[in-house]
């Protein structure tokens, strides 16, 4: 069980009850729920499906190399267990 599955339940159960779909939110908006996932992930996503995201697959959104600030440029890429895949 990839320790994500937890949070991403979490945040689908919280966004439905606030969504006109659960009758006693007073929302008069639906909800639909979308994952970006990085094409070295894909393998791990079939739980983020098993919750109704919509998987959509992305490469990661920023170059490093045109990062222009010097301390964000060199440890972005050692931040978390991704680095600059995780933005």
């Amino acid at each position: 069980n990839q320790p994500f599955v937890q949070g991403a339940a979490v945040l689908a159960h919280s966004i439905w009850k606030n969504s006109f779909e659960n009758s006693f939110s007073g929302s008069k908006y639906g909800h639909a729920l979308y994952a970006f996932v990085h094409p070295d992930a894909v393998h791990c996503s079939d739980p983020l499906s098993s919750l109704g995201f919509q998987i959509l697959v992305r490469d990661t959104p920023i170059n490093v190399t045109e990062i222009k600030g010097k301390f964000l440029r060199e440890h972005v890429v050692k931040s978390g267990c991704c680095g600059e895949k995780e933005y």
